[in-house]
């Protein structure tokens, strides 16, 4: 599988797209920008949009999932916790003095983190529930994602996408909307920290780092 990064909008926040070109499907997370071009690099591998996935409600990576969900009909995720961070989308663009469309799409799907999500055969995250940054923020983990380094060379690794949970040497900021420091904290402590020393993670803003390099680096731990 493909996994590709595109920083996008004026907070360059990552949205990540995955895709199986054997299979013709992607996966996207956290559009908040730039919908235009990540369609067009998904189409000129021939894949099908099949799912949106949020890791929180905040604008930088929500903002145009209602526009991948119109031009592809694929269902958007969230945790309910989130629900109404979502639905104040407008709210939240004239504070940063952004415009976005007033009509807010609809949470097709809430994300359940009892249960694997599956996304197609080959395919699956566990949920991660992380609150702190804000009161409903998850992220995805696959314990085995097979990734296409090169062409014909694939390796098999743990991934994690933190959101604005985990950064390189940082975390997510929790002055925002119902954010709370100590539950973030006490999140990845409990709960990204257990992962294996050499997943990668791929956070929501800024360059990847791995679990055992935040934890023995990350100056707020």
């Amino acid at each position: 599988m493909k996994i590709k990064v595109f920083p996008v909008g004026s907070f360059q926040s990552n949205c990540i797209v995955i895709m199986d070109t054997d299979k013709k499907k992607a996966v996207v997370i956290d559009p908040g920008a730039e919908a235009e071009k990540i369609l067009r690099d998904i189409q000129s591998h021939d894949c099908v949009v099949q799912s949106i996935l949020l890791t929180h409600g905040h604008i930088d990576h929500i903002a145009q999932a209602g526009q991948f969900h119109e031009q592809t009909g694929a269902p958007i995720f969230l945790h309910k916790k989130d629900l109404d961070l979502f639905n104040q989308l407008p709210d939240q663009a004239r504070m940063f003095g952004a415009t976005v469309s007033e009509k807010t799409p609809t949470i097709t799907h809430f994300l359940d983190v009892e249960n694997n999500l599956i996304l197609w055969e080959g395919l699956q995250f566990k949920i991660i529930f992380t609150p702190g940054h804000s009161p409903g923020s998850v992220c995805f983990y696959c314990e085995h994602f097979a990734f296409e380094k090169a062409k014909d060379e694939v390796v098999d690794l743990s991934l994690l996408l933190s959101g604005d949970t985990l950064f390189k040497n940082s975390i997510g900021r929790t002055d925002l909307w119902e954010g709370d420091y100590d539950s973030l904290i006490a999140s990845v402590k409990e709960n990204i920290f257990t992962l294996p020393d050499d997943t990668l993670v791929i956070p929501g803003h800024g360059p990847q780092t791995t679990v055992g390099f935040e934890r023995m680096n990350n100056p707020f731990f």
